[in-house]
């Protein structure tokens, strides 16, 4: 491989990780916010 082909394939595989790794993240953090609500669920069902 010529080094400029090297540089366009290295660019586009890290954008692809950068894209899964922030819907990666995005996905965890929206599990994360629902499971604190179920959590918390019953403690404000019942008025405390």
């Amino acid at each position: 491989m010529v080094p400029r082909e090297k540089l366009k394939f290295l660019t586009v595989v890290l954008s692809i990780f950068s894209l899964v790794g922030s819907v990666a993240y995005i996905a965890y953090r929206l599990a994360n916010e629902r499971a604190y609500r179920e959590k918390w669920r019953d403690y404000n069902d019942c008025g405390i």
